[in-house]
């Protein structure tokens, strides 16, 4: 998180989600520490902006990934920094060959139902100018919260 940034915050309940069917051509699945070198290799291809915006993290509790053709394409992952663990904070990054394809609601829409399967709370931050992360959050049926700015102090 950078200080001073505003960010949009997203909470889902669960009659209101919107899961996302899988494509035949897409394979959605949790990833491993197996998937280490495919994770990295999709590093490399994004913006260190959009990696830190989205901050995904294969070491998260729950991490997901989008497949074409057994590349790597998009990816999700979520965790909870309240010391309950009620809240799990999601965020998701694109390769950017692959962007506007859905992809990375995908990866949000399974982090969501695994959310839900654990009855813990689903969330997403966005920064105001990630117009299409915004898109995501909505298309999943995340209605706008409120904005949280951060004390520079």
């Amino acid at each position: 998180m950078r200080l001073g940034t505003p960010e949009h915050f997203f909470y889902a309940e669960e009659k209101d989600f919107c899961p996302k069917p899988i494509p035949k051509a897409v394979e959605v699945r949790a990833l491993q520490e197996t998937d280490r070198v495919s994770f990295n290799e999709m590093t490399k291809a994004s913006s260190s902006e959009d990696l830190e915006a989205g901050f995904v993290e294969l070491d998260h509790p729950l991490v997901f990934g989008a497949f074409v053709k057994g590349k790597r394409v998009s990816r999700s992952s979520a965790f909870s920094f309240d010391q309950e663990k009620w809240i799990f904070d999601i965020g998701y990054v694109t390769h950017p060959n692959y962007r506007n394809q859905g992809l990375g609601a995908l990866c949000a829409s399974e982090l969501t139902k695994r959310i839900f399967a654990t009855q813990k709370i689903p969330q997403i931050r966005v920064e105001p100018q990630r117009k299409a992360s915004i898109g995501i959050a909505k298309s999943l049926g995340y209605p706008f919260y409120g904005i949280l700015e951060y004390d520079e102090k």
